[in-house]
């Protein structure tokens, strides 16, 4: 009878194995509101806000340059493509970004959380999909420090601090009493980005090392808790583009192809970048029902399983870049007395003035003038003209240029950052 019941034991082991690793392939059922298709262009729409339609002369990749906040030549050579370097303001505004949305939440009742940066093998098996390993993950090989027999440890650099936040109650029951539970994670993230060769290479739009705010909630999976989660949580992240001096947005619903395994549901949101005329991603929000609780053992009572949202913030870097492309510096004063109410020391840089552009004038003024009443026959010609006036003109007259932007970065200094002269 003994050796009967330590067999059936190790049997039920076997079989306990095979019934979980099944589970864990099984992808969260499709909300009725997800539109069905494989292509993103059928997006929904589910509202937009503010101006959506205004252009701007200069991108972000002309602005931070302008402000000296990113050296990406530097970056590249010492981390390879896509590397770079924040520099001077850049650095503050990331800072004042991962501060004001930390606040954000936390006034909220969103429990901070700074995680780890790498995560053991059979923990990112069981929080994140095949996909990931391929396309996002940096592999980490090490020497164990904790065996001591010299045996190699398997871990990875987190993609995002979902990972990270989705373990921490790992095989645990939670007292229902205590749901939801809402955490701010925040983290360095490092991806690959293998499957966007080419994309927005320019600036630091799309790089593999970023700074992120998450929003990760528990919830009860009955009386439609986990869906007023989900709602709240995009409702944090709209509230954060309009207190960034009214950030221009989009809500977008994903269609079903472009869904995981792991979402029922995800909306973006979609920030409008008049520098460059397109909406770009700063924000995504799933619902991932107990897809992530089931492969992490995460219960409450008897053995049902927890719902799981979770909602980037965004990788700061496109909070950086969508600042900058949605530059006005007549309304700076906004951004001032926010940071001002945080009780934060400001420190001000010179100002630019992206619609008057004092230097650009100066030099195309004077060669409409001297292009004017010519007739030239194509481009070649066009461009021999051009250049035989460039290099004709005396280092005066490229002095003078640029000395009226050093003035006007003077009087712009002087009356708080308006623009001046017309």
């Amino acid at each position: 009878m003994d050796e009967a019941i330590f067999q059936c034991n190790k049997e039920l082991v076997i079989y306990e194995n095979i019934h979980n690793d099944a589970l864990k392939e099984i992808a969260s059922w499709l909300h009725r509101s997800v539109p069905v298709s494989s292509d993103e262009e059928n997006n929904g729409i589910v509202r937009t806000w503010g101006d959506i339609e205004i252009r701007k002369k200069y991108s972000q990749v002309d602005l931070i340059t302008m402000i000296d906040g990113v050296d990406s030549d530097r970056g590249a050579v010492t981390a390879g493509g896509r590397g770079y370097y924040l520099m001077s303001a850049a650095v503050f505004l990331e800072q004042a970004l991962i501060q004001l949305a930390l606040r954000m939440l936390h006034a909220k009742k969103y429990k901070p959380l700074y995680t780890p940066f790498f995560v053991r093998k059979d923990i990112m098996q069981e929080v994140a999909q095949l996909s990931q390993f391929d396309e996002e993950l940096y592999k980490v090989i090490c020497k164990s420090s904790e065996k001591g027999d010299g045996s190699v440890d398997e871990k990875y650099l987190i993609a995002t601090s979902e990972q990270p936040i989705a373990a921490f109650h790992r095989d645990e029951w939670i007292a229902l009493e205590s749901l939801p539970i809402r955490y701010a994670g925040i983290s360095t993230c490092f991806r690959q980005e293998v499957g966007s060769h080419g994309r927005d290479t320019r600036s630091i739009f799309r790089v593999h090392q970023f700074e992120k705010v998450e929003q990760f909630c528990i919830t009860s999976p009955h009386d439609n808790k986990s869906w007023e989660i989900f709602d709240e949580m995009v409702d944090n992240a709209e509230e954060f583009c309009k207190v960034l001096m009214g950030i221009p947005y989009r809500v977008v619903n994903i269609v079903s192809g472009e869904l995981n395994n792991a979402a029922s549901k995800k909306h973006d949101i979609e920030a409008w970048f008049p520098g460059s005329g397109a909406f770009r991603e700063l924000v995504s929000c799933s619902n991932c029902l107990d897809y992530q609780s089931r492969r992490l053992q995460v219960r409450y009572g008897q053995t049902k399983k927890m719902n799981a949202q979770n909602k980037r913030r965004g990788k700061l870097s496109k909070g950086i870049v969508l600042l900058h492309d949605n530059a006005r510096p007549h309304v700076a004063n906004r951004t001032k007395d926010l940071i001002t109410s945080f009780k934060w020391e400001t420190l001000d840089h010179p100002p630019y003035s992206p619609d008057l552009a004092p230097s650009d004038y100066h030099l195309f003024l004077h060669l409409k003038k001297h292009l004017g009443g010519q007739r030239l026959q194509d481009d070649d010609e066009v461009k021999t003209v051009v250049m035989q006036w460039l290099t004709s003109q005396a280092a005066d007259f490229y002095e003078e240029g640029i000395q009226k932007l050093v003035q006007r970065y003077d009087k712009c200094l002087n009356i708080g950052g308006n623009y001046v002269e017309k």
